[in-house]
C-alpha cells in the first residue's frame, strides 16, 4: 500500500486531475475548431462558384439560343440579382413556375420555353411565403451578373475594383462576371467565363 493514502481517496481522480484533463480539452478544442471552420467556409465558397459557373453556363447558352444574353442585364454595368431582377433572372433560365404570374413573363423573357437552369430550394430566397430572390451556397443575397452585350469577349467596364487590384489590365477577358458583394464585410466570391 502506498505511504499516506487511505483506501478511499484512491478510488477517484483528483481535483487537479480533473482540472488538468479540462483544460487539455479546452486547448484542444481552441485549436481544432477554428480549423473546422476555415474548411467549411472554404467548402461554402468553391459550392458558390460552382453555383455561379452554372449560373454563366445558362446564360452563355441563352445567348446562343437567342443571339443575345437576357435584356435586362444589357445594362453595361452590373445588375444586382433581387426584386425585380431575380424574378427575370428566373424567368429566363427556367421553366420552373417559382414566380407569380410567371407564365406571361417567361415568354418575355425565354420564348421558346427552354429550360437552361433548375433553381434548387437552396438557392431561393423566401419572404411572406414568396419567392424573392436568390442567395449563394453561403446564404449571401448580394449577387451582381456583369454581360459583354457587344459580344467582343472583353468586359471593360463595371468591373469590381477589389477583381481588379488582381489584374494589371483595365479589362477581363470574359462575357459574363458574376460576383457577390457581402453587406457583412465578408470575403466576395468572384467568377468569370
Amino acid at each position: 500500500m502506498l505511504a499516506g493514502r487511505n483506501k478511499e481517496s484512491s478510488k477517484g481522480f483528483s481535483l487537479f486531475e480533473l482540472l488538468g484533463v479540462i483544460a487539455i480539452i479546452t486547448v484542444l478544442l481552441a485549436i481544432i475548431l477554428p480549423l473546422t471552420r476555415g474548411v467549411s467556409d472554404g467548402a461554402l465558397r468553391a459550392k458558390t462558384k460552382t453555383q455561379f459557373s452554372q449560373y454563366a453556363l445558362a446564360l452563355e447558352r441563352y445567348r446562343q439560343t437567342y443571339g443575345q444574353f437576357p435584356e435586362f442585364l444589357n445594362k453595361g454595368e452590373p445588375v444586382a440579382i433581387k426584386g425585380s431582377a431575380a424574378s427575370d433572372l428566373m424567368m429566363s433560365l427556367s421553366t420552373q413556375d417559382l414566380v407569380a404570374g410567371s407564365q406571361a413573363r417567361r415568354i418575355k423573357w425565354n420564348p421558346e420555353e427552354t429550360s437552361f437552369y433548375q433553381f434548387s430550394e437552396g438557392e431561393l430566397v423566401r419572404a411572406q411565403g414568396k419567392i424573392v430572390g436568390i442567395a449563394d451556397a453561403q446564404g449571401e443575397e448580394s449577387i451582381f451578373i456583369l454581360v459583354d452585350a457587344a459580344g467582343r469577349g472583353v468586359l471593360r467596364q463595371g468591373l469590381p475594383r477589389a477583381l481588379m487590384a488582381d489584374h494589371s489590365a483595365e479589362e477581363l477577358v470574359a462575357s459574363v462576371l458574376i460576383f457577390t458583394q457581402p453587406q457583412n464585410g465578408g470575403r466576395s466570391v468572384y467568377f468569370y467565363e
